[in-house]
């Protein structure tokens, strides 16, 4: 293990909505804090929330963005930015020209690539979720290969995975390649989801606190520690 590997970095979480930044890195994003990196939350959409299942219960978006407020200070994230929340847009990310979405997450938005220049962005993996389908393939787009002059190249670009990416094609399932110790962390992380209260199910549910713990502990067994989070690096420049 590389002791101290985000110390004096910045790094930039790219969440297609509200929780998925907890879900999928909340134990590294606290890790890192915890070595003295900057971590920037870049959340693309959040809107009005039905609960299917759940009654029918409606969260509405000004909660949902309060929410994620309150997941940066408990997981210490230097800032966080929610780019869109009107509902027009809202889980119809597949329906924005990628152009539009690349150019947001390039440069356009306030913690943009550009704007905080990260070593390591992650990104979400694809699934069946439309929208993480589309910023994954805008975010794979923002962090192209290009002439460093014109714009920030991201040394490292990582996909993180949530539990609902068991559930995808065969050729696009998760292979993960770097795993993150967060023994220390795993209870963090659990709390921070637990924030997003509009959100957090119980039960069989795939992101049910239950879950996401049992992930982590099948994560750590892989590797021979707790409990990890487990990325797939699509690059890593040293």
């Amino acid at each position: 293990m590389i002791d101290n590997a985000f110390a004096g970095r910045r790094v930039l979480v790219v969440a297609p909505h509200a929780d998925d930044e907890a879900i999928g890195c909340g134990g590294l994003i606290a890790k890192a804090r915890g070595q003295g990196a900057e971590v920037y939350i870049l959340v693309v959409s959040v809107g009005d929330l039905v609960r299917v299942g759940d009654g029918g219960e409606k969260r509405t978006g000004s909660e949902r963005v309060d929410e994620v407020e309150s997941v940066r200070r408990f997981l210490g994230a230097t800032d966080a930015e929610v780019v869109m929340t009107d509902e027009h847009r809202h889980m119809r990310l597949d329906s924005i020209p990628r152009r539009d979405l690349v150019a947001v997450l390039e440069r356009e938005a306030r913690l943009s690539i550009q704007n905080v220049k990260p070593h390591l962005v992650l990104l979400p993996a694809p699934s069946y979720n439309q929208d993480h389908e589309a910023v994954c393939r805008a975010g794979i787009t923002a962090c192209r290969p290009h002439d460093p002059r014109a714009l920030a190249v991201p040394p490292a670009v990582w996909l993180y995975e949530y539990p609902p990416n068991s559930w995808c094609l065969p050729h696009e399932r998760f292979i993960p390649n770097v795993y993150i110790d967060i023994t220390q962390q795993l209870e963090t992380k659990i709390d921070s989801y637990l924030l997003y209260q509009s959100q957090a199910r119980a039960g069989l549910h795939q992101n049910s606190p239950d879950n996401i713990r049992t992930l982590a502990l099948l994560r750590g067994k892989e590797v021979g520690v707790e409990a990890a989070e487990a990325y797939q690096a699509l690059r890593l420049l040293l």
